[in-house]
């Protein structure tokens, strides 16, 4: 018998059969009787399967109702997930199923309300679950009132993010072997709220001179959001009416600039227009304003008073603006998060540091009595008012957690009516502590006229780390490819702001931490043994920062506050051939063998494979792999028991209640082969039996003795020595 295979295919739907006729077949010409033959080859489209997050999909060409699309939602807030799948054949599909599994961090709501219009089908999902199910479900042949038919649930997210959901070719499946292709996806990005914070520059003014407000609109998305309504803020009336000031001096780092703010000259309100572009990161909006009486004004944004297309504000904000003619000192502390921080706070860039205590004595220094103490407000601000003229010291005793300490800035000096005063000294007296010290408040000769002090500000910086591995470029191509192996023990030096030294783990890893920003050096110490490979760039952020110019350097990486350099890797190669010592030794009467490679060194010894062959390579006796570069092993039929004594030896073996010796040929020589890329080769002999260590069998090494004759042939010999002395004598005396 034979056969005849050949592919076919078609390229409209359908049902082919395929027939032989009874009888058609010949043999040589002639006519056979056989029974007709048929095939029968069903070609089926596809299942159709689109899917979308609030009728938004990442499939192209607004498919089926769809449109093309990212949709958006605040933590905790459902969206709709649905599901369609249409059959494009003229046959009906049956038991059509799937399960669709939502990425990470998304889940089905609480109620998930999963339903479906597909007829015979049983749609499943349990509350806060990943897993939407469809089961059983009857699709219609096209045009059919079931061929097209929907699974819906609710879904949602507590946690920002950008959520991708798939169903991936073949995942829908049906009793007729008909699945879904392409693939289909949904994307849902799970936005930040907004925020909204406030403040007044300086925070303590005069009667009728200005103070700048400044308003920031927070977006921690990646993407931008835009205000839905306007955001009007309505200057406090009390203690008396809040106004713009004459010059407003309206600013704008948000796109449109200044056209995107209303805010006239006397009047009570700022607005920021309906429309106006959030861009990632935020944007700040300053405009300035006077009072006309003294006393204390706060100014509010309620919660929800900032409605986007991000969502509302959903904390409120307020800032303080004190006017008197009494002394001030004020300030900030914030995280400079500038690559080259230089302690200059950027709204919308640096970070406030609420919280953190701050002190205020008297005097030139920080030894000076304690006047008050206070704590900086949700925009790092802190504030000392209604002081007399004097010299005064703010001092910050405690570093915000988590921060290192930066560059300290004295303030200015702000005179009313003609008062002067001198601007203090700034510095960081340790590694935890700052001050600003001597900051002289004079008066015109008036007391309740007196200069104030703004901007006296603490800087602090998040601190970076830097990270590589030293590795085995076993193919030379400077990336650590799978299955080749780190260096441990390499001495790593860094170079910089500070001075650090570390080795290896065993992984080839370091690590640096805990970082000043600044410029640093790297230098690797090269390992004993290897040969030098490729150092590879690392990254900080997304961008190869530093260079490699030179052999084992890494120079110029920049780390800016909070930055994570990564991948700074030292690739090492193995020399072109290996020198193996070994040492056949006995201990406790078992035979071991001492090796190691010749220039490696402690942990930076690559680990190796272990062959033990018979001499000429006649016979692999035994293989040990992942072994340590250097070590001691037991020879090939040797054991021990936990305790360290022997319990087998090569060419011995234990019968009959004896030990007994037999041929083996792994006694008395071997050859030991180290291999992790080069290998190298050496001839070991057995250690030989000696009276201090045996290395056999207990009882079977016997120490060869003098031998001693019997007492009688003692007595014999001495008797032919007399007679032998006693002629000798006799023949003296003759002479």
């Amino acid at each position: 018998s034979c056969f005849v295979e050949v592919n076919v295919e078609s390229p409209t739907e359908g049902t082919y059969t395929n027939t032989i006729p009874a009888d058609t077949l010949t043999v040589r010409g002639v006519p056979v009787t056989h029974p007709p033959a048929d095939g029968t080859l069903e070609v089926r489209e596809r299942i159709i399967v689109n899917k979308a997050f609030d009728s938004l999909t990442l499939d192209m060409g607004d498919p089926n109702g769809f449109t093309t699309g990212v949709a958006t939602r605040l933590p905790g807030v459902p969206a709709l997930l649905t599901i369609r799948l249409e059959n494009p054949n003229t046959i009906p599909l049956t038991q059509v199923s799937f399960t669709d599994r939502l990425p990470d961090g998304l889940t089905l709501a609480v109620p998930p309300n999963v339903s479906t219009t597909c007829s015979d089908g049983v749609a499943s999902g349990d509350p806060n679950g990943r897993e939407l199910i469809l089961a059983g479900a009857t699709l219609d042949g096209t045009g059919g009132p079931n061929a097209i038919c929907t699974v819906t649930a609710d879904v949602f997210s507590n946690v920002p993010g950008v959520y991708i959901n798939e169903i991936p070719v073949g995942d829908v499946t049906s009793f007729e072997g008909v699945g879904n292709d392409p693939a289909t996806q949904a994307e849902i990005v799970v936005t930040e709220p907004p925020t909204v914070a406030k403040e007044f520059v300086p925070p303590v003014i005069a009667p009728g001179e200005p103070a700048t407000l400044r308003i920031t609109i927070g977006n921690d998305n990646e993407a931008s959001g835009s205000l839905t309504s306007n955001l009007v803020d309505t200057l406090p009336a009390t203690p008396a009416v809040m106004v713009v000031a004459a010059t407003p001096n309206i600013t704008s780092s948000c796109p449109g600039g200044t056209g995107i703010v209303s805010a006239s000259a006397g009047g009570t309100t700022v607005t920021i227009n309906n429309g106006a572009v959030i861009p990632p990161g935020g944007c700040v909006v300053t405009v300035d304003v006077t009072a006309p009486s003294n006393g204390d004004y706060l100014n509010n944004i309620p919660v929800g008073a900032l409605q986007t297309t991000l969502g509302p504000n959903d904390v409120p904000t307020e800032a303080p603006l004190k006017v008197s003619t009494l002394g001030f000192i004020s300030g900030k502390v914030f995280l400079d998060n500038q690559t080259v921080p230089d302690g200059t706070f950027i709204p919308g860039d640096s970070s406030p540091i609420a919280g953190n205590t701050i002190e205020l004595r008297s005097g030139a220094n920080c030894s000076g009595a304690l006047l008050e103490t206070t704590t900086t407000d949700a925009q790092g601000n802190y504030l000392f008012d209604d002081l007399s003229a004097g010299t005064y010291s703010v001092c910050q005793p405690t570093q915000p957690t988590g921060s290192q300490n930066s560059v300290t800035t004295e303030g200015t000096i702000a005179p009313v009516a003609g008062s002067t005063g001198t601007p203090g000294t700034g510095s960081n007296p340790t590694s935890t502590t700052s001050q600003i010290t001597g900051i002289v408040l004079g008066n015109n000769g008036a007391v309740d006229q007196v200069s104030g002090s703004p901007d006296n500000n603490f800087s602090e910086v998040l601190p970076a780390t830097v990270s590589g591995t030293v590795y085995f470029d076993a193919n030379n191509d400077g990336v650590q490819d799978a299955g080749e192996p780190g260096i441990g023990g390499v001495t790593i030096q860094l170079i910089g702001p500070v001075n650090l030294t570390t080795t290896t783990a065993a992984d080839g890893s370091y690590s640096f931490s805990d970082l000043p920003p600044g410029d640093y050096l790297i230098i690797e110490l090269q390992p004993g043994g290897w040969d030098d490979g490729i150092d590879t760039l690392g990254t900080v952020g997304a961008s190869v920062t530093g260079t490699n110019a030179t052999n084992d350097e890494f120079a110029a990486i920049t780390l800016g506050p909070g930055t994570n350099g990564t991948d700074y890797n030292f690739g090492e190669i193995a020399p072109a051939t290996l020198a193996v010592i070994a040492n056949a030794v006995c201990v406790n009467d078992v035979p071991f063998v001492d090796y190691s490679l010749s220039g490696f060194a402690g942990a930076s010894s690559p680990a190796v494979t272990v062959t033990w062959e018979t001499p000429g390579g006649a016979r692999v006796v035994e293989q040990l792999t992942g072994q340590p570069g250097a070590g001691r092993l037991l020879w090939p039929g040797a054991g021990v028991d936990g305790s360290g004594n022997g319990t087998a030896w090569p060419g011995w073996v234990f019968t009959g209640g004896q030990w007994i010796q037999v041929p083996d040929d792994r006694i008395p020589t071997l050859e030991i082969t180290l291999e992790f890329n080069p290998s190298g080769t050496v001839t070991v002999t057995y250690p030989p039996a000696t009276p201090a260590c045996a290395s056999q069998p207990p009882g079977t090494f016997k120490v060869q003795s003098i031998p001693v004759s019997p007492r009688w042939m003692l007595v014999l010999t001495a008797m032919i020595l007399i007679v032998i002395a006693g002629v000798a004598s006799r023949r003296r005396i003759v002479v």
